[in-house]
């Protein structure tokens, strides 16, 4: 699974996810509420222009695909990490503590819809 994560982000090999993503929901039977939305882990702007896309970003647009469930952009990276590559848990919490903010979008869904 690794190997194949490594080739999405890295190699650009964006089939992978729909493949991925389609062969897990053929195992899994996922029942959501209605007003269930999919978001996804933003990265660093910069890194998303560099990379030409977000790899959460498509995994999230696939689900919502398969589950006919609205994707969102909730959260907003505030600056650039280190790879999360080889770091264990505590670092990688200590890596993006900080790190995101609620996208405005979120205060008007929940004041909307959700509750």
């Amino acid at each position: 699974m690794e190997k194949l994560i490594q080739r999405i982000k890295y190699q650009g090999q964006f089939n992978i996810i729909d493949e991925l993503i389609e062969k897990t929901f053929e195992k899994i039977t996922l029942t959501l509420p209605d007003n269930t939305y999919i978001t996804y882990v933003p990265i660093y702007q910069r890194k998303e222009k560099q990379r030409g896309f977000n790899q959460a970003k498509l995994i999230a647009q696939k689900i919502g695909e398969i589950t006919n469930q609205k994707v969102l952009s909730l959260l907003i990276s505030t600056r650039n990490t280190r790879s999360q590559n080889g770091l264990t848990l505590e670092e990688r919490v200590e890596n993006v503590r900080g790190h995101f903010l609620f996208h405005h979008l979120l205060r008007y869904c929940l004041r909307q819809f959700c509750w």
